[in-house]
C-alpha cells in the first residue's frame, strides 16, 4: 500500500478533488488561497482518499473522505506523519463549531 500526500494548488485540481470524493472543497479554493490556507489530497494507491485544508499556522484540523465522512482511526494514524514530514500537524476536530 502506497500512501502520498498531494498538495491541490488549482482550481482544476481542486474540482477534481471534488468530483472524485463529492465533497465541495472546491468552492473554498478562492477563499483558501486568499487567506494562505494549503489543501492537501491523501492517496492511497493513487486513489483519492482524504482531503483536508492546512491554516497558515499549519495546523491540520479538517479531514473528509467521501461525502465528507468522517476520517478513520486508521486513516489518521497513517496520515500523521505524512503531514509531519511536511511541517504540519495533525489536530482532527470533527465538529468544527465547537
Amino acid at each position: 500500500m502506497q500512501l502520498v500526500l498531494v498538495e491541490l494548488t488549482t482550481l482544476a485540481e481542486c474540482e477534481a478533488e471534488t468530483l472524485a470524493l463529492r465533497h465541495a472543497v472546491k468552492h473554498y479554493f478562492a477563499s483558501f488561497e486568499r487567506v494562505g490556507t494549503r489543501i492537501f489530497s491523501l492517496r492511497q494507491d493513487g486513489h483519492r482518499v482524504l482531503t483536508m485544508s492546512a491554516p497558515k499556522a499549519g495546523v491540520v484540523r479538517h479531514v473528509v473522505g467521501m461525502h465528507n465522512r468522517p476520517p478513520t482511526p486508521e486513516e489518521l494514524a497513517a496520515l500523521e506523519p505524512l503531514l509531519t514530514a511536511m511541517g504540519l500537524q495533525l489536530a482532527y476536530t470533527p465538529d468544527l463549531m465547537s
